[in-house]
């Protein structure tokens, strides 16, 4: 699990660093957000505040919550790539179909 921080708050900022040290990386990197501000971004944001009462926070609940979050977006992620595959399947097949039924109206009219 690979964490970036993005908070407003330089306190909540410097407490999650503290706690969340071994999990903490570059926001390129990361798996996951943790942001006191953000709603969306390029990556998934886990958010922290007081109107989805995550704050105040113990930190063995909050890690606990984190890989609760992290576990679910690995497995969105999973079903977004198997739902890629299966549309890239069909695709392939319509196109095939397509090739067929082309080269059919071609040599009929030729």
């Amino acid at each position: 699990m690979k964490i970036a921080l993005e908070c407003k708050s330089l306190l909540l900022q410097d407490t999650l660093r503290f706690y969340l040290s071994e999990y903490l990386c570059d926001v390129m990197e990361c798996d996951f957000v943790i942001s006191d501000y953000l709603d969306r971004g390029a990556k998934p944001v886990y958010r922290l505040g007081l109107e989805n009462k995550t704050l105040p926070f113990i930190p063995e609940k909050l890690i606990g919550d984190l890989e609760v979050f992290y576990q679910m977006q690995k497995q969105n992620t999973i079903k977004y790539e198997r739902s890629d595959d299966e549309l890239r399947e069909e695709i392939q097949a319509l196109l095939m179909e397509f090739s067929d039924r082309f080269l059919q109206v071609i040599k009929k009219y030729k």
